[in-house]
């Protein structure tokens, strides 16, 4: 690819773009180099890089090695049209070919037109690639003469590729989109073509009713392509629900002080399945024991079926509030958002402060 970005950097930049192209949808690996003649520097020597669309040749032999010509030749752009060729040449509809209709005739300065036998004869069915027509003529003396030509006929349609689409529900991870491809003309270039898997790629912590597959070029043996994907509207939902916690704050309680839950979740991508706390949003919580809490909040969305909880503290205290339990620790990971503390202390231990004083 070095040489070839050596040849492109010297067109406009628009054709050097437009032709680096039509080289990648071919395939790049079905580029080819060859080399002829000597391989010291100032040497006669030939070298050619040829692909299904385009020729770059570069040719050193005259005068002794000191006269170079080199041209970029594109197969379907050059100036100049053989119309010969064009009318002779015939694309073919399927597997087996073409149908191909000529005309031959032949004439005799005495005995002027004589008829003429084809073989194949016109209106055959030609296969791909090249046949040669022998046609043959004899005038009344059983003089013949004979001809040839060469009909090619070429495959001009891509691959049909089909994939599957998206099924319109919500998925916890990323998809896969089967397809395959088949191409009863020429042949697919890379037999791996003709199934294959075309997938999303959603980031972590990230929801979308629009997720995007990847694409991929189809190449058949002639070098006519298609293109697989993307493929759109595929729901993917990495990210877990957002909890607010707005009640209980993380405060020092007393205990048995009134107080309600105040709780809500809320999903951007597939919805909320659950969202539940210790209590309901609105009911009183529980400040009848001593110690150290964890108000847990859980929401679960309908794209992810797994449930996990975030970093929990739990410390235990007597009466006297010494420390008498702790523990610390990572639950196993998932939707939860938020966790709160509240500390409920005796309102005993407040009246022997204010004793004191």
């Amino acid at each position: 690819m070095q040489l070839i970005d050596v040849y492109a950097s010297t067109m406009e930049a628009d054709i050097a773009v437009e032709r680096r192209a039509a080289l990648e949808k071919a395939g790049l690996d079905t580029i080819a180099f060859a080399w002829a003649g000597d391989t010291e520097r100032g040497r006669k020597h030939y070298s050619r890089i040829q692909g299904p669309t385009f020729l770059v040749e570069y040719d050193n032999t005259q005068n002794d090695g000191n006269h170079v010509h080199s041209v970029w030749r594109d197969f379907g752009g050059d100036f100049g049209r053989d119309l010969l060729r064009e009318h002779l040449q015939q694309v073919a509809p399927c597997a087996n070919g073409a149908i191909v209709a000529f005309e031959a005739s032949a004439s005799d300065t005495v005995a002027g037109v004589v008829p003429v036998t084809c073989a194949p004869v016109s209106d055959s069915t030609f296969a791909l690639g090249q046949t040669t027509v022998l046609c043959s003529a004899a005038d009344s003396f059983n003089n013949t003469g004979s001809a040839s030509f060469i009909i090619t006929v070429v495959d001009t349609t891509p691959p049909s590729v089909t994939c599957g689409s998206a099924d319109g529900f919500w998925h916890a991870e990323n998809v896969a989109l089967a397809c395959a491809a088949t191409d009863s003309a020429s042949g697919l270039a890379n037999a791996s073509d003709a199934s294959f898997a075309l997938s999303t790629s959603v980031p972590a912590d990230v929801e979308t009713a629009n997720a995007q597959t990847g694409r991929r070029a189809v190449c058949d043996a002639a070098g006519n392509c298609a293109d697989a994907g993307p493929i759109g509207g595929n729901r993917i939902d990495r990210k877990g629900p957002a909890i607010t916690i707005t009640a209980p704050a993380a405060n020092t309680y007393a205990q048995n002080a009134p107080g309600a839950a105040s709780c809500t979740c809320a999903d951007g991508g597939s919805g909320l399945a659950t969202c539940a706390g210790p209590v309901a949003s609105g009911d009183s919580i529980d400040t009848s024991a001593v110690g150290t809490f964890t108000f847990e909040a859980r929401a679960v969305d309908a794209g992810e079926p797994g449930r996990g909880r975030d970093q929990m503290s739990v410390t235990v205290r007597d009466r006297a509030g010494e420390v008498v339990a702790s523990m610390t620790g990572a639950l196993s990971g998932g939707n939860i958002q938020s966790l709160r503390l509240i500390r409920i202390e005796q309102e005993r231990e407040k009246e022997k402060k204010r004793e004191k004083r």
